[in-house]
């Protein structure tokens, strides 16, 4: 996997932008068989690259709403796929890199790998490489009505689609390379083709709009596409994912040495986070249910061999037997426990400026207390 580097927010798309990404790449699908005559048409498929799991759910369902049909990357059967549709194969730890570039070959229709969390090795290097990062917060809005429409214009509109195509290939935007990568400058000539969609039923100047506007999204999803690259390895999904459960769950966060009861209850259930001024003590438990979304991508043995691997992970048996220290902890009554946890560096969670576990709990904490106090505000004040 690459290098563990923080993602920084250089790019953000809003959940229209990332609709009408989908929309475009439903339209490269659809006028597949046309601009096999060109030289934009897609030589390998696309990879779609989800941030986190609920990204990755809403990704699946809007391309399921857009008739991309599901696909095993090993068939005795001849895949049944027209032509001017998506198949799409949601990546597996077990997939081989082979089975991968073999689907991605695929010329009989638009085959897309979906992927979240992690990149994989076998894809790193993918040629079409693109984001899905979904706005939190946001409302799923149905992406379907939107792309039947289109579809059933195109259909009808080929000679429109040819005359798109040849406005495309003189247009400032494909001549000055706008866009430089074969994905890209393919989805340039699908913004055309919506543009003469658009202009049926709106003005020629919000037509001009809507174009422009969805010229700068492709400038920087490509932009998006290259950050990301190489940054998304285990080391930076297992942080995401663990600190994604400090901010949704209920495990008890403390110091080590400040052990009162809750913390001692929290202790016999094996789901709590010790802390001292080096380390942070993780229960397997809490990063098993931290890491639950990315168990079919990457095997709990080796999120613990990354992390030891990448010197985060602090363990006696160098033999990988048993990735656990043994604490003994004192509690305020006077009690002693002793306990098995996973003790990772401080600096794991603190690289790039990150707040520390406990830190990201409080900051949650007042985040709450001044939107309940808004909240209020709103409510009783004139």
């Amino acid at each position: 996997m690459g290098a563990c580097k923080e993602i920084g927010q250089e790019v953000m798309l809003n959940a229209n932008d990332e609709d009408d990404l989908m929309i475009l790449l439903g339209i490269i699908a659809e006028i597949r068989p046309i601009l096999a005559e060109t030289n934009l048409i897609l030589r390998s498929g696309v990879t779609i690259y989800a941030e986190d799991i609920r990204s990755y759910d809403i990704l699946t369902e809007k391309l399921n709403e857009m008739g991309a049909i599901p696909c095993k990357l090993v068939s005795k059967k001849k895949r049944e796929i027209q032509n001017n549709k998506m198949g799409i194969h949601q990546y597996q730890r077990y997939d081989r890199d082979s089975e991968i570039r073999g689907f991605l070959e695929v010329d009989e229709f638009l085959p897309i790998v979906l992927i979240h969390s992690l990149i994989p090795n076998s894809l790193e290097a993918a040629p079409n490489f693109l984001i899905y990062s979904r706005t939190e917060n946001c409302e799923v809005c149905s992406i379907g009505c939107k792309i039947d429409d289109i579809q059933k214009y195109l259909r009808k509109n080929s000679e429109n689609i040819t005359r798109a195509i040849d406005h495309y290939l003189t247009s400032e935007f494909y001549l000055t390379r706008r866009v430089s990568t074969g994905l890209f400058l393919t989805l340039g000539v699908a913004i055309e083709v919506w543009s003469d969609y658009y202009r049926n039923s709106h003005s020629e100047i919000d037509t001009k709009k809507k174009k422009k506007h969805l010229q700068e999204i492709l400038i920087q999803c490509e932009e998006l596409a290259e950050t990301y690259r190489g940054r998304c390895d285990v080391c930076d999904a297992v942080k995401k994912s663990i600190e994604e459960y400090v901010d949704t769950s209920d495990v008890v966060i403390g110091r080590i040495d400040e052990i009162d009861r809750r913390m001692m209850i929290a202790l016999r259930q094996e789901m709590a986070i010790l802390y001292d001024e080096k380390d942070y003590f993780i229960y397997e438990k809490v990063l098993d249910a931290a890491c639950h979304s990315m168990s079919q991508l990457v095997s709990k043995l080796n999120i613990k061999r990354e992390l030891m691997y990448s010197g985060y992970l602090i363990c006696n048996d160098l033999n990988e037997r048993n990735f656990t220290v043994k604490k003994v902890v004192n509690a305020v009554d006077g009690s002693k426990s002793r306990i098995r946890v996973l003790r990772i560096k401080r600096e794991f969670f603190e690289r790039f400026d990150s707040p520390g576990l406990e830190e990201r709990r409080e900051l949650n904490a007042c985040m709450s207390e001044v939107i309940v106090e808004r909240l209020v505000e709103s409510v009783y004040l004139p």
